[in-house]
């Protein structure tokens, strides 16, 4: 076990994961959109942002996340997560959310995608699309570590 803590505290290079820190403690909102089987993560996130009093939101339906976009200024912070990269509906929202001068940051598969190149910042992990009897079974742990990840750094400056 002591080695797995020493992976997952080394894999992170510290100069991008203070960046993203420090861009959650000057945004006024954190908001987190995310469509299908990548919802869940969104939601964990925003919850865990809050208990530091950090104004944080997740949506459940595309409607909502339109809806706050015309909230939506340049010191907020937004996180699109999709597995893919390739949703149009999630890469939709991304280009309305650009026009805003929000910072966005894309959380992806390690592979060139659509929403890597509108993002504002990429960050990516292991997650390949997995299907089964078109099932949608793709492994999204690595994405919940690497929010994980950012979250927990947060914390230590926050509690």
């Amino acid at each position: 076990m002591k080695h797995l803590k020493l992976i997952y505290q080394n894999t992170w290079p510290i100069r991008p994961l203070k960046k993203i820190v420090s861009l959650i403690e000057k945004a006024r909102d954190v908001h987190f959109y995310g469509i299908g089987n990548s919802q869940f993560l969104c939601e964990i996130s925003a919850k865990q942002l809050r208990c530091t009093d950090k104004r944080s939101h997740y949506y459940q339906h595309r409607h909502d996340m339109l809806y706050s976009i015309h909230e939506l200024k340049a010191y907020d912070l937004i996180f699109v997560i999709s597995m893919s990269g390739e949703s149009e509906s999630l890469n939709d929202v991304a280009r309305l959310v650009k026009k805003t001068g929000a910072t966005l940051i894309s959380l992806t598969h390690i592979t060139p995608n659509t929403l890597s190149e509108i993002a504002d910042i990429n960050l990516y992990c292991y997650a390949p699309i997995n299907y089964i009897h078109n099932y949608d079974v793709t492994n999204r742990t690595y994405a919940m570590a690497t929010l994980y990840r950012i979250i927990e750094k947060y914390w230590q400056y926050h509690i």
